[in-house]
C-alpha cells in the first residue's frame, strides 16, 4: 500500500479533501493528512482524529527559537547584546509568533536598537515599531476579523482592560460585559453567563486568549493584549490602559473627552482631581487602588458612565454617585462604607456588589432600585440588617448573594421593632430568583415556608457554608425537616444534614418522605451526621438513576440506618462511623477508600457484616488500626476480585466466613495475627495469587478450618508451613485446576 503524507498549513475554514485531490477516507488507509490552523474549530468540522494544542514555549524553547532567527550563534561572546537579547526574548512570552517575528527583525541590528525594542515590549509600544507591528499584528488581526459578531469581538477587548497575567475570573467578565449592555437580548443573568462561557472558549478555539487550568478563568498573552488596545485605537471606543503601574495619582492627560474605557486597576491612587471632564466615558476600572471618597466635583463630568469598579479603602462619601443617573453596574468591594443612601439615587443600576464591605446601616433606600437584578452582600461586615420589605421591592432580582459573616438574623414577620427585619417569606415574592446564597437560623422559618425553585444556591440552615458566586447547587441543614427544601431536590449536588444540632431532634423516616421521588440523580457528595432516627434513604425499589453520580458518601452516628453505603458505580470515598447495621460495597469501581481521616477516629464496634464485591480500584479493606476497634461479633467478609490486598494489620480474629476475588495475597501481617474463627476458606480462579499471607507463622492459628477449597489458582506457591498445618483442623479440601 502507497503511504501519502500531506501537510496543510494554516487553514482557516473547513473545506473538502477531495477537491484538492487528496485521497482520504476508508479506502485510503496509508494516507495520512496533518493540518496547523488557529482556529480549534477547523479541526473539529474537518473531522480531525487527533488534537494537539500548541502551547507557549518554555523559556529555553524561546531562547533557542529566537536565536536561530536573529542569528545569533550558540558561542557566547555577545556580552550586553546578549543579555539584552535574552530579555527581548522573554519579553514575547513563549509566543512563537512574536518571537519569530521580533528575533527577524533585530537580525543584525545594533546594541542600542536592541535595547530601544526591549523598552518598547515592556511599556506595550509594539505599534511605534512597524519592523514587528506589521507581522505580529496582522497574523493576529486575520484571528480577530474571524470572529463572528458584535459579543465575542467586545468581550475580546474587554480582557484586555486587565493587568498584564491576570487571571480573569469569568463572573467578572460577565458582569462587566452586562454593565456595558453586551447581553440585553438575556433574560436571566444566567443566561448572559452561559453567553459569556460560550465567547471565552471560543477566544481559546481562536488561540486568542490562554487556558489557566481553571475552568472559571482566561489569561490573555502581553502581546494579544497589546493588540488588542491596538485594535481599539483603530476604531471610535478608545481607551486608556494603565494597569499594574504604581500609579499614586490620576494619570495626567490633555483631553479625556475621546475615552470610552479607563482602566487603572492594581495602582495606589488615594483620590480622583476634582474637574474631570469625561463626556463619553462609559466605564471606569479603579479595584485595586485607596480611594478615599468619590465626591461630586470629580464625577458629575461623567454623566454617561454605565460601568464603575472600586475596593478598598475607607469610603467616607458616595454623595457623588448621585450624578451618575446612567450606572448599571457598581462594585464596591472590600470598602468601608459610612453611608450607601446614594445608591439609592441609580434608578437603572442592574448590579450592587458590596461584597467584603462594612456597613454601618442597610438604608431603605436601595428599595427603589427598581432595575436591580443581581445583589452582592456575601461577607459583608458591620451592625446591619436588611430592613423588612426591602427585598419585596426588589422585584427583578435574578441572583441574591448573602453569605456567611453577613446578614442570618432573619424574622418570622411582625410589626415591632425587633422583628423590623426581612423574613424569609419576602424571597418567595422574588419570581425571577434563580440564584441565593445565604444563612438562616431555623427559628427564623415562617410556618409551611418553602424555598423557591433555583438554579444554583448554597443554604446553610444553623450550618456555615465557603461562600461566592455559586456554581453548584448546595445545602447544610441541621435540626430542619426538609420540607422546606422540596423544590431544591430535584437537582441538588451537595447535601449536607446534621439532626439533632441544638436540640432539635428528627422524627422516624427515611430521605424518601421528604424529597421527591425523581430527586437526587444529580447528587454527587452526601454527608450525614447524628441522623439517630434514619433508617434508609430510600424505601424499596429505586427509581432509575437513583444516586447515579455519588462520587462522595459519609454517615456518622446513624444508628438505625439499615443500608450505609448507597450501591452506586461512580462512589470514589466512602465514610462510615457509628452505623453499626451493614456495610456493603458492591459494583464500586471509582472507589478508592473507606476512611482517610485518623485511625484513632474510627470505631466499628456494632458492625455486623462487610460485603464488598467489584470494586476495581479499591486498594485495601480494612487495616489492622481499624480492626482493633470491631467488636466481639460475627464478621463476614467477601473481597473484591481486583483488590491487590485484601487485609493488612492485626488482630482481625472476627472473620468468620470468608471469599476473597483475585488478590495477590490475602494477609498481611506485622504483629499478632489470629484467624482462630475462620472455619470456611474458599479460593477460586485468582491468577495473581501467589501467597495466602506475609508474616511469622508462629503467631497465625487455623483450628477451626474444616472445609478447604483452591480452583485454578496456578500462582500459588504453597498453602500452609509445618506450623499453620499443625493447628489446622481440615476435614474436607478441594483443590483443581492448579
Amino acid at each position: 500500500m502507497k503511504k501519502i503524507f500531506n501537510i496543510l498549513d494554516d487553514v482557516w475554514k473547513e473545506f473538502n479533501l477531495a477537491d484538492i485531490g487528496i485521497p482520504f477516507g476508508d479506502n485510503h488507509k496509508g494516507c495520512k493528512v496533518l493540518l496547523t490552523t488557529r482556529l480549534q474549530h477547523v479541526c473539529t468540522r474537518m473531522g480531525s482524529q487527533k488534537k494537539i494544542q500548541l502551547d507557549v514555549s518554555s523559556n529555553d524553547e524561546a531562547w533557542t527559537l529566537f536565536k536561530h532567527n536573529a542569528g545569533l550563534s550558540d558561542v557566547s561572546g555577545y556580552g550586553k547584546l546578549d543579555d539584552v537579547a535574552q530579555e527581548v526574548a522573554r519579553e514575547c512570552r513563549g509566543l512563537p509568533l512574536a518571537i519569530v517575528t521580533i528575533a527577524r527583525a533585530l537580525r543584525e541590528k545594533s546594541l542600542d536598537e536592541l535595547i530601544v525594542a526591549n523598552q518598547q515590549l515592556k511599556s506595550s509600544q509594539l505599534v511605534e515599531n512597524q519592523d514587528f507591528c506589521q507581522d505580529i499584528y496582522g497574523c493576529l488581526k486575520f484571528s480577530y476579523d474571524y470572529l463572528k459578531g458584535r459579543k465575542i469581538k467586545s468581550c475580546f477587548l474587554l480582557c484586555s482592560h486587565f493587568p498584564e497575567d491576570y487571571e480573569i475570573s469569568m463572573e467578572q467578565l460577565t458582569r462587566y460585559a452586562i454593565g456595558q449592555g453586551l447581553f440585553q437580548d438575556a433574560d436571566f443573568i444566567e443566561d448572559a453567563r452561559r453567553e459569556t462561557r460560550v465567547v471565552l472558549t471560543n477566544l481559546q478555539y481562536a488561540g486568542l486568549l490562554l487556558d489557566t487550568g481553571d475552568a472559571e478563568t482566561v489569561k490573555m498573552h502581553d502581546v494579544v493584549r497589546d493588540f488588542a488596545h491596538w485594535i481599539a485605537s483603530e476604531g471610535e471606543n478608545r481607551l486608556m490602559i494603565k494597569t499594574g503601574l504604581g500609579l499614586k495619582e490620576w494619570p495626567h492627560s490633555e483631553s479625556l473627552a475621546c475615552f470610552t474605557t479607563i482602566s487603572l486597576m492594581e495602582n495606589k491612587i488615594g483620590h480622583l482631581p476634582e474637574g474631570l471632564e469625561c463626556p463619553n466615558l462609559e466605564t471606569l476600572l479603579l479595584c485595586g487602588n485607596q480611594l478615599a471618597r468619590l465626591s461630586g466635583a470629580s464625577l458629575k463630568g461623567m454623566k454617561t458612565l454605565e460601568v464603575l469598579t472600586l475596593s478598598g479603602g475607607l469610603m467616607i462619601s458616595l454623595e457623588g454617585l448621585q450624578f451618575l443617573t446612567n450606572l448599571r453596574s457598581l462594585c464596591l468591594v472590600g470598602s468601608k462604607l459610612c453611608d450607601i443612601s446614594p445608591v439609592g439615587k441609580l434608578k437603572k443600576l442592574e448590579r450592587l456588589d458590596l461584597r467584603g464591605c462594612y456597613l454601618d446601616k442597610m438604608p431603605d433606600e436601595l428599595g427603589e432600585l427598581n432595575s436591580l437584578r443581581l445583589l452582592g452582600l456575601s461577607y459583608v461586615g458591620g451592625n446591619w440588617k436588611i430592613p423588612s420589605n426591602l427585598i419585596r421591592k426588589l422585584y427583578k432580582l435574578d441572583e441574591l448573594y448573602i453569605g456567611d459573616f453577613s446578614f442570618s438574623q432573619w424574622t418570622i414577620g411582625g410589626t415591632y421593632e425587633e422583628y423590623n427585619s426581612a423574613s424569609l417569606s419576602e424571597l418567595n415574592s422574588l419570581t425571577r430568583l434563580t440564584a441565593l446564597t445565604m444563612k438562616a437560623n431555623s427559628v427564623c422559618f415562617p410556618r409551611d415556608f418553602v424555598f423557591p425553585k433555583l438554579q444554583t444556591y448554597k443554604i446553610a440552615i444553623n450550618q456555615w457554608f465557603d461562600y461566592g458566586c455559586p456554581s453548584s447547587r448546595s445545602l447544610k441543614i441541621a435540626g430542619l425537616p426538609l420540607t422546606a427544601f422540596k423544590e431544591l431536590f430535584c437537582d441538588i449536588e451537595y447535601l449536607d444534614l446534621d439532626s439533632t444540632l441544638q436540640g432539635y431532634p428528627v422524627p422516624h423516616y427515611t430521605v424518601q418522605q421528604h424529597v421527591p421521588a425523581i430527586a437526587l440523580f444529580n447528587l454527587a457528595e452526601l454527608f450525614m451526621e447524628d441522623m439517630i432516627h434514619l433508617k434508609e434513604l430510600r424505601h424499596g425499589l429505586h427509581p432509575t438513576r437513583f444516586l447515579h453520580k455519588l462520587r462522595e458518601f459519609t454517615a456518622k452516628n446513624c444508628p438505625a440506618m439499615i443500608f450505609t453505603v448507597p450501591i452506586v458505580k461512580n462512589l470514589r470515598e466512602a465514610t462510615v462511623i457509628n452505623c453499626p447495621r451493614l456495610l456493603e460495597l458492591e459494583l464500586l469501581p471509582n472507589l478508592r477508600c473507606i476512611w482517610q481521616e485518623p485511625i484513632h477516629r474510627v470505631s466499628l464496634q456494632s458492625l455486623r457484616t462487610v460485603k464488598e464485591k467489584s470494586c476495581e480500584k479499591l486498594t485495601s479493606l480494612l487495616s489492622g488500626a481499624c480492626s482493633r476497634n470491631y467488636g466481639s461479633v460475627r464478621l463476614e467478609i467477601t473481597v473484591n476480585p481486583a483488590t491487590k490486598l485484601a487485609f493488612r494489620g492485626d488482630k482481625v480474629h472476627l472473620i468468620w466466613n470468608l471469599t476473597v476475588g483475585n488478590c495477590e495475597e490475602i494477609f498481611r501481617l506485622e504483629d499478632a495475627f489470629f484467624l482462630s474463627r475462620l472455619d470456611n476458606l474458599y479460593l477460586k480462579d485468582l491468577q495473581e495469587l501467589q501467597v495466602i499471607w506475609k508474616g511469622p507463622t508462629q503467631v497465625a492459628t487455623l483450628q477451626h478450618l474444616t472445609p478447604l477449597e483452591i480452583v485454578d489458582c496456578k500462582r500459588l506457591r504453597h498453602l500452609f508451613t509445618h506450623v499453620w498445618s499443625k493447628f489446622s483442623a481440615i476435614e474436607r479440601s478441594t483443590f483443581a485446576r492448579m
